[in-house]
């Protein structure tokens, strides 16, 4: 499962992803997370660690938009 962000990270994106940790704890499972961190010039594709696996789920999915936007997620 593919996360995606375009905002670029700062020192002010901190609490969005401890947020984004949150969800994706409450949500344990088998399933990697990828992180696709995109700005005008540069795409950087992130693994996250094995201990953010998830569950995909209607639930996730709806966590996730909420946190980042409806278009957050790719396959």
């Amino acid at each position: 499962m593919v996360v995606e962000s375009s905002s670029p990270l700062t020192v002010e994106s901190v609490p969005v992803v401890e947020q984004l940790k949150d969800v994706l704890g409450t949500h344990p499972g088998t399933t990697e997370v990828r992180l696709r961190l995109m700005t005008k010039t540069s795409t950087t594709v992130m693994r996250l660690d094995d201990r953010l696996r998830v569950t995909p789920s209607p639930a996730l999915f709806a966590d996730l938009k909420h946190l980042l936007g409806p278009g957050c997620l790719s396959s």
